[in-house]
């Protein structure tokens, strides 16, 4: 209550400062949470992070019945 009130034409209520921290700061943490948990979800279903590249030109190939994980687990398509 000590605080005088902010003044309307010079004051902004997002200044630089604010936009730095949560554009950057809190931006990059909420990337790398994403990209870990997309990570650790598909590690549980057998397909590890060096083998998500290039998995969906496999999947989707008509020829290709049995794909297989990480884990030499294998994956049916049924019609």
């Amino acid at each position: 209550m000590n605080r005088r009130p902010r003044n309307k034409i010079k004051d902004r209520l997002v200044n630089q400062q604010l936009a730095v921290y949560s554009y950057l700061q809190i931006g990059i943490m909420q990337a790398v949470g994403a990209f870990v948990t997309y990570f650790t979800v598909y590690a549980e279903q057998g397909f590890r992070p060096s083998t998500l590249l290039g998995v969906r030109v496999k999947w989707e190939n008509n020829y290709i019945n049995d794909f297989e994980d990480s884990y030499g687990q294998q994956w049916v398509k049924q019609h």
